[in-house]
């Protein structure tokens, strides 16, 4: 779904959780948000408790975490051109995190550009043992700013402020995501995408 050039939702759903007794059900979303802004919605469901677990693999560059409540982190990153921010939230529980660079027991922390190599990379992991649970991620340059309210999540930086609207029963609907409201500062500009 588009309605500017500069945002735009696709969503997807898969089965490899099928064979979990009981199965287990992943929906992602992805938002293109302005300036190279993204933000990623993950759901998992099942009828049983599990430790679900979202990864993420940067390059390995000087980071730090910042604890922003129990359920809101975000990692900066120092990169040739700036800062570049990576935030993570999960709308029902705490977030337990891990970050794990070139561990040698383990194929976590090391990317792969090139068959039979590898590299150190910052490896990032935040987990929820639950039976329900949504997940966003949101990346981009600047400080990325987020909040929970009553029906979803606000987003922002200096250069834009979005607002995402979740389905009301987001385990069970499609889509994910049901409308984004974005504000953009420099130019005023105001962009609303209803998704159906």
């Amino acid at each position: 779904h588009s309605v500017d050039r500069n945002i735009f939702y696709w969503e997807a759903e898969h089965d490899g959780y099928q064979r979990l007794k009981p199965s287990a059900v992943h929906r992602r979303g992805i938002i293109r948000l302005p300036n190279d802004c993204w933000a990623v919605v993950d759901t998992v469901s099942s009828k049983k408790n599990y430790p679900w677990e979202v990864h993420w693999l940067f390059p390995d560059l000087p980071y730090r975490i910042q604890e922003i409540s129990g359920k809101i982190k975000q990692m900066k990153m120092e990169m040739q051109n700036g800062t570049y921010s990576a935030c993570y939230l999960s709308l029902n529980s705490k977030l337990n995190l891990d970050v794990v660079k070139a561990d040698n027991k383990s194929v976590r922390g090391w990317r792969s550009r090139y068959y039979s190599t590898k590299e150190p990379a910052i490896s990032l992991k935040f987990s929820i043992p639950t039976s329900k649970s949504v997940f966003i991620t949101v990346f981009g340059p600047l400080q990325q700013e987020i909040t929970i309210d009553e029906d979803g999540c606000k987003l922002g930086n200096p250069n834009y402020i979005a607002h995402l609207r979740f389905s009301k029963n987001i385990f069970e609907s499609r889509p994910l995501v049901e409308s984004i409201f974005v504000k953009t500062i420099k130019d005023n500009k105001i962009i609303n995408l209803a998704i159906r």
